[in-house]
């Protein structure tokens, strides 16, 4: 038998003019035009996971141009449980303003759980972490 060789494919991927970004030009004040600049640069966009304002500050004062908030984590700094869908969106919320309130400019990416309900809970879980200055989040589809 003669084995042949995977078939590969690539795709080309267009990033919009007023996303591009060179090394050279200054980045965008707002936390997600600037996340999405990044992310449209070559390379890794390197987001420690933080939990509380001490975890925040030591990732911004090291230098980090992005931060994750950790759900877990998060869940574990505030009220010293395990992540068992214990904390509420409140918690949560309340926690990803204090950590953008460190650096208006830096952008937050956070863990949303499960978006804490239905379809109308979801919509408002996105709205309120975007008041809070969240540039991103990730909501898991999990069925209890």
């Amino acid at each position: 038998m003669v084995m042949q060789p995977i078939q590969t494919f690539e795709r080309e991927y267009t990033i919009p003019a007023h996303l591009r970004h060179t090394a050279d030009e200054p980045l965008s004040a707002k936390a997600s035009t600037r996340l999405r600049q990044m992310l449209a640069r070559p390379g890794i966009v390197a987001a420690p996971g933080v939990c509380d304002g001490i975890s925040a500050r030591c990732a911004l004062e090291a230098g980090f141009e992005c931060l994750y908030q950790s759900g877990a984590a998060t869940t574990a700094a505030k009220l010293g449980m395990p992540d068992l869908a214990i904390a509420t969106l409140p918690d949560f919320v309340q926690n990803a303003g204090m950590i953008t309130s460190l650096s208006y400019s830096t952008p937050l990416i956070a863990d949303a759980d499960t978006g804490f309900g239905g379809p109308a809970m979801v919509a408002r879980t996105v709205q309120m972490y975007d008041r809070a200055g969240v540039a991103a989040l990730h909501i898991e589809d999990q069925v209890s």
